[in-house]
């Protein structure tokens, strides 16, 4: 018989939330929602289920990995040209002087 959507679902968060040790000792706050100490302070730790049975966790790895490299990028830009503002403006007080 095959599972109801809910119960694949509740069934998908329990396996994950047993191959989590450091969730044994936590204070669940929700549905599959922790509390876990730390040296500095508490980390909240929620555990979701993927409702897609397709879903493919190389092809979010790998667009999670670009969208990295995108706002890497994009801050690297951004230094730059603020590099190349404060230069300017550094030449024109010297220009002054």
């Amino acid at each position: 018989m095959e599972m109801k959507v809910t119960e694949r679902m509740n069934a998908i968060r329990e396996e994950a939330v047993a191959q989590m040790p450091v969730l044994e000792n936590a204070t669940q706050i929700g549905t599959a929602t922790y509390i876990v100490a730390t040296a500095n302070g508490y980390a909240k730790v929620a555990v979701s289920a993927v409702k897609d049975p397709e879903y493919n966790p190389e092809e979010a790895r790998a667009e999670y990995v670009a969208h990295l490299e995108e706002m890497a990028e994009k801050a690297r830009l951004k230094a730059e040209a603020k590099a190349a503002k404060e230069a300017e403006k550094a030449a024109k007080k010297a220009e002054k002087e």
